[in-house]
């Protein structure tokens, strides 16, 4: 499974192009910072012509996008110290 990072559109009322143009902003901040990020969105016709700019946008970004189940693959394959220790994986968990 996954857990988003960016929701790109929250309802009706966030289907303008600046506000889904700050989330793609904050997403690929995201993705550099950590090396990766995923969004998510609804289908809106808005929603989906901001994509078409932002997916090349961000493929110029040094970003590379990839279906759902690769971003699962490489996360789960991540080696950091966070993932191994037992200990850090509760207080992580407590936190939510």
């Amino acid at each position: 499974n996954a857990r988003r990072d960016i929701f790109l559109d929250h309802g009706k009322n966030s289907i303008k192009s600046d506000l889904i143009w700050n989330q793609i902003k904050k997403l690929q901040r995201k993705a550099k910072h950590s090396g990766f990020a995923l969004a998510i969105g609804h289908p809106h016709p808005k929603t989906l012509a901001i994509l078409q700019k932002a997916l090349p946008w961000l493929e110029s970004q040094g970003h590379t996008i990839v279906p759902i189940s690769r971003y699962i693959q490489l996360k789960g394959s991540l080696q950091c110290p966070e993932c191994s220790s037992p200990s850090l994986k509760v207080v992580k968990n407590l936190k939510r």
